[in-house]
């Protein structure tokens, strides 16, 4: 039995299963960037057939950041480097008992004042130092300065083993969804998805045990600036009012400004319009950017956008009354080409026909997400990033010195790590100031 514990524990400790875990990481992310993630059945039958999908599906393929095998690998990953970490430390300090000796190849320094000297000069060249060997024939000394390279060390590891939680947890909680809402509408948003990590792998998901938040657009803004005549947004936000259990969050929601409630996060996605054409007794419910039809007509006709809101026009700011551009496009004809300025409630002629623009309502794209990971992935991204940092561009020396009492002769070598060190300057002063004491 304590075989296979030790075979077990140089398994997860090897540099061989790091490569590996690692290589299997990155092929699965390099191939989850090549392969749509998380789309419809529609959407992948549309791209890959029914026949191809249904043979990719099984696979996890088209899902591989919530796949057993991929978080699997993340784990034992962050197993090896925490156990690697912990028997590097193990061992550096198994080889202190191994340093005992008069360092090779080390710089001879004669020493006029005794060991007393010697302290005094790692104290002014602040070196921390202990002593390993001290007996009437000799003193060995270990000695550090600047950064503590072991300590430095474990707390990069750390923050990557903390990344690699945040990931999977990442991988086990996240869902998003899109809304869109008109001023006054009101939506439930689910705190928990069937489409989670945890519920696909477990398939334990219960709707009806979920909790919800009730959703609530209580105001929209649009805003557009007038150049050469074209109008071009602005800006586009929504004052958002949330609700759970009694408890009401209300923020005005812009781009990259999002309202975050119960682990839930909201962003403002987009923009549309939705509205109404009379053509005499008849009305058209239609929605910007989608074509459509007119009885008597042969052809499409699309409305791209309608234009209201604010604009902004240098100092002043102005109601926009609600107008569009209606486009066509014949049966032969490849492009769509302007027929008509429409504006609100004003009717216009076109091909024949009394078109009039009524009832313009703006939507608010919200696009909401859950993903618990991410506050430990930012943290921990932070931490590795700085603790990096420190240990490639700060200085930390390692210090060996064997001083013999009978020759009054110290044994100097030492190690210096980080861009700004320059340990053979760190040994000259030493022994300059030795030769002084």
């Amino acid at each position: 039995m304590k075989n296979i514990f030790k075979k077990l524990y140089r398994l997860l400790t090897s540099t061989k299963l790091t490569l590996i875990t690692l290589f299997i990481l990155i092929f699965f992310m390099f191939l989850g960037t090549i392969l749509p993630q998380g789309g419809t059945y529609e959407e992948y039958k549309k791209a890959f057939g029914s026949a191809l999908y249904s043979k990719l599906i099984p696979l996890g393929i088209l899902d591989i950041f919530h796949s057993w095998y991929f978080i699997t690998a993340g784990i034992i990953l962050y197993i090896n480097l925490f156990l690697g970490v912990l028997r590097g430390f193990l061992l550096e300090k198994r080889k202190m008992a191994f340093l005992k000796d008069k360092p090779r190849d080390a710089r001879e320094v004669s020493v006029a004042g005794g060991f007393a000297a010697v302290a005094t000069v790692l104290k002014k060249r602040r070196f921390r130092y202990r002593k390993l060997i001290d007996d009437k024939n000799c003193t060995f000394i270990f000695s550090a300065r600047g950064l503590r390279r072991r300590y430095v060390s474990l707390f990069f590891h750390f923050f990557l083993g903390v990344s690699i939680i945040g990931f999977t947890l990442s991988a086990m909680t996240k869902f998003d969804g899109e809304i869109d809402l008109k001023i006054g509408d009101k939506e439930d948003i689910f705190l928990s998805s069937k489409d989670m990590g945890v519920y696909q792998i477990f398939r334990t998901f219960n709707p009806d045990k979920v909790d919800k938040i009730e959703l609530e657009l209580r105001n929209y803004e649009m805003e557009y600036v007038l150049i050469k005549e074209r109008y071009f947004p602005k800006d586009y936000k929504s004052t958002l009012i949330v609700r759970y259990n009694g408890v009401e969050k209300t923020k005005l929601v812009e781009v990259n400004k999002p309202l975050r409630f119960k682990g839930i996060t909201l962003y403002q996605m987009g923009y549309n319009q939705v509205f109404d054409i009379a053509i005499g007794d008849t009305i058209l419910h239609l929605e910007a950017g989608r074509s459509f039809s007119i009885d008597g007509i042969d052809g499409m006709f699309l409305i791209r956008s309608v234009y209201t809101g604010k604009l902004f026009t240098g100092e002043e700011v102005v109601d926009i009354v609600p107008n569009t551009e209606l486009y066509y496009r014949g049966m032969d004809r490849a492009g769509w080409e302007n027929r008509a300025k429409l504006i609100a409630d004003k009717p216009a002629t076109v091909m024949g026909k009394n078109l009039i623009l009524r009832n313009v309502n703006e939507v608010s794209g919200i696009y909401y997400k859950r993903d618990d990971g991410v506050p430990l992935l930012y943290i921990s991204f932070f931490f590795f990033m700085a603790g990096i940092f420190a240990r490639v561009i700060f200085p930390a020396y390692e210090l060996r010195l064997f001083y013999d009492k009978k020759e009054h002769v110290a044994y100097v070598k030492g190690t210096g790590s980080g861009i700004t060190a320059d340990i053979d300057h760190q040994i000259d002063e030493i022994e300059r100031m030795l030769k002084q004491a």
